[in-house]
């Protein structure tokens, strides 16, 4: 299992759509780029039941 790759948002959407149905995905990347907003239009479109926002500080934010 490869723990780390890096993607574009297009490349992200493709990947989510046919990992994270099978699958937890963890995405990290630098505030205010668009993860949440990418996860949560993806659940719209495809009329996703559940998705779960965990928002993790780094240390002294």
């Amino acid at each position: 299992m490869k723990p780390t790759i890096t993607l574009s948002q297009k490349e992200l959407s493709t990947f989510l759509l046919n990992v994270a149905v099978v699958r937890p995905v963890f995405i990290w990347g630098p505030p205010g780029i668009g993860k949440s907003s990418l996860v949560i239009s993806l659940g719209v479109k495809h009329a996703v039941a559940e998705a779960s926002d965990v928002k993790l500080n780094h240390k002294g934010e």
